[in-house]
């Protein structure tokens, strides 16, 4: 039986070293010196195996080289993030771009990190930390850690930490921490703390602490603690201590107080106790509103 092969995705330094001084070859065979197979770092060569797992791992800078090296399959031992193997054979040294291009050519379903993904319509579309994944109409777009990710109306789209994330009509979009996310109309988008959320008209649209939170029409925004939330005509706007909300007519705000003992809730309706639409609001101290 003809043996199988995987490919597993790394980097060095410009002359070819690794952190450790360990010197690759630029093609050929290459084996560790101090293989220990245990399941931990180190006593081994390191990569991503596919060019799945976490793109922090690699150097991420233009005199960094990017290797591809074939490895027997079955010989890898995983590390969470990363695997280990005793030896292998470098095929192919060089830039970022042209490494990535080979192993997600190679893998076409996998989340392969820095890569960029695109499927049509109904199709699923899904890239690794630091990519991008752009998907048609009704289709689902997923990308990793500091990556993008785009999908058409109807759509499903997720990026990770510090990613991009945006969907059209009716779709659904979610980031995590410091990203930001937007759907379209009837949408539903959510980002962790710090992020921006945007969706469309009656749409929902929730961030984390420290966040901006926007929705439209009749739709439900909510902000964390010094964030900023504001919803359309007939919306809900609710806001963290600190924060501010904004609703336009017939709306309803509300944020969230400490009284020095316990938390409260301050509600106010645009149109009733001078409260304007299309104005944000705060509190003061004892808990009235007025504006920010």
């Amino acid at each position: 039986m003809k043996p199988e092969y995987n490919l597993v995705l790394r980097t060095c330094n410009s002359d070819m070293t690794s952190f450790d001084g360990f010197k690759w070859p630029k093609k050929g065979a290459v084996k560790a010196p101090d293989w220990d197979p245990k399941p931990e770092c180190g006593h081994g060569l390191h990569g991503l195996l596919h060019g799945c797992g976490n793109g922090n791992l690699l150097y991420n800078n233009p005199k960094a080289k990017w290797l591809i090296v074939k490895v027997l399959k079955g010989t890898c031992i995983d590390l969470g993030g990363k695997v280990k193997f005793p030896k292998g054979t470098v095929v192919y040294a060089g830039t970022k771009e042209e490494a990535v291009k080979i192993i997600a050519e190679a893998y076409p379903e996998a989340p392969v990190v820095f890569a960029n993904r695109h499927s049509g319509d109904h199709g699923v579309s899904t890239s690794g930390d630091g990519g991008a994944s752009t998907s048609g109409d009704y289709g689902e777009s997923t990308s990793g850690n500091y990556g993008t990710s785009t999908s058409g109306d109807y759509g499903a789209s997720t990026s990770g930490y510090y990613g991009k994330s945006a969907s059209g009509d009716y779709g659904k979009s979610t980031s995590g921490d410091c990203g930001k996310s937007t759907s379209g109309y009837q949408g539903t988008s959510t980002s962790g703390n710090y992020g921006t959320s945007t969706s469309g008209i009656l749409g929902k649209s929730t961030s984390g602490i420290c966040g901006d939170s926007i929705s439209g029409n009749c739709g439900k925004s909510t902000s964390g603690n010094y964030g900023t939330s504001t919803s359309g005509d007939f919306g809900t706007s609710i806001s963290g201590e600190l924060g501010a909300s904004t609703s336009g007519v017939g709306g309803t705000l509300i944020i969230k107080w400490y009284d020095g003992s316990r938390y409260r809730t301050a509600v106010a309706y645009v149109g009733e106790n001078g409260i304007e639409p299309n104005v944000a609001y705060k509190l003061d101290v004892k808990g009235n509103f007025i504006k920010a």
